[in-house]
């Protein structure tokens, strides 16, 4: 199945890479390294993540390292909706 990113999802990306590259260059690129994979990860197993039916119906997520991939399965694709910091407050985040 195709992964696909939202706007708010590469911007997350963006932001994470440069909050991460400030202190350590290369631990930000082995972070968006991690990332990829995870989300190759997800296209050959799309509901490997954990269901998250309680915030909104056919919601899932996947941990990452520190971060948070939240997707949802639709027809033929994958849809990435938001990746997050984990130690945030991710229903608030996600719903802002």
């Amino acid at each position: 199945m195709k992964v696909y990113k939202t706007s708010e999802a590469n911007r997350d990306l963006k932001n994470l890479y440069k909050a991460v590259k400030a202190f350590d260059r290369r631990a930000a690129q082995k972070m968006i390294a991690r990332l990829d994979a995870a989300f190759a990860r997800l296209s050959d197993y799309p509901f490997s993540g954990t269901e998250w039916n309680e915030v909104e119906e056919g919601l899932r997520r996947v941990v990452s390292g520190l971060n948070v991939i939240i997707y949802r399965v639709e027809q033929n694709r994958i849809l990435i909706l938001r990746v997050l910091d984990g130690r945030m407050d991710i229903e608030n985040e996600f719903f802002e």
